[in-house]
């Protein structure tokens, strides 16, 4: 099949005359050979490609493209093909305690890589010359946590994908002593007030001479101070009652107060008339 580089079907050997192209072998655990050639029909480039079983590590392939049954092109023009990826891959560890440094954290994270794109890993872990992991597959980054005192050593290899192993796995040693965790630094103090909303109750003229305002918090677990009129605030909770008012202009006032103690500077206000 003769593909162009978008991965679409343009042509299949013995149906369309096409000139020599790049030709790309490749075969499991192998590195890949290709060549271009010039004078493509068609616009674009081509691609061929064969999947060979290669009996030996280095081979010569004789190849060519048929129309029915003329050769188009030369029919003994050979090369090589690379024997099989037998290199292992390396591995580095970028991040996590550096050797010969002691801490009294009880958790550890490591980050590395292999310079073979699709290896994988395994990781192990020891403590004063006991297996804590044995290898096991991992991945970057690799955490432990509730370590115990001692003396540590965490090791990682890669396998690429043809099979080879790291000769020389990457390693860390560490010391972790009796000690308290550092902790994190507290956070930033509340000094935002809240902010103060009357949700409910009479505004504009009532005839009734009761009132009843519901009211609530920008901030979750606040108190509130109410006021009417000239009296001053006192503590309140919604929703709020009042009886027996007289005529005239009211106004209600209420305020709230965060759990840090930050109290609303602009208390949330209605005023309302009531008449008869």
């Amino acid at each position: 099949m003769i593909t162009n580089d978008s991965g679409t079907t343009v042509a299949t050997p013995f149906e369309d005359r096409v000139s020599w192209g790049r030709w790309r072998l490749t075969y499991p655990g192998w590195k890949y050979w290709e060549h271009t050639f010039s004078g493509l029909t068609g616009t674009g480039q081509f691609r061929i490609e064969a999947r060979l079983q290669i009996p030996g590590p280095n081979c010569t392939l004789y190849y060519y493209l048929e129309d029915g049954c003329s050769v188009m092109g030369l029919d003994d023009v050979k090369t090589s093909i690379a024997g099989p990826d037998t290199t292992p891959p390396e591995t580095y560890i970028t991040s996590g305690p550096d050797n010969g440094t002691t801490t009294t954290s009880k958790s550890a994270t490591f980050e590395f890589y292999s310079n073979e794109q699709g290896s994988t890993f395994e990781c192990g872990l020891i403590r004063d010359n006991t297996v804590v992991q044995e290898w096991a597959a991992c991945t970057s980054p690799k955490s432990y946590s509730n370590l115990s005192p001692g003396n540590y050593r965490f090791d990682v290899q890669a396998t690429d994908p043809a099979g080879n192993v790291t000769p020389y796995f990457a390693g860390r040693q560490w010391y972790i002593e009796e000690g308290t965790d550092p902790q994190p630094p507290p956070p930033p103090p509340d000094t935002t007030a809240p902010e103060t909303s009357i949700d409910s109750g009479p505004s504009g003229t009532v005839k009734q001479d009761s009132a009843t305002f519901s009211f609530s918090s920008s901030e979750a677990n606040s108190t509130f101070e109410c006021k009417l009129d000239s009296a001053g605030f006192s503590a309140c909770s919604s929703p709020k009652n009042y009886t027996g008012l007289a005529k005239g202009s009211h106004t209600f006032k209420v305020r709230a107060t965060d759990a840090a103690g930050n109290t609303d500077a602009s208390p949330a206000s209605r005023t309302w008339k009531v008449v008869r």
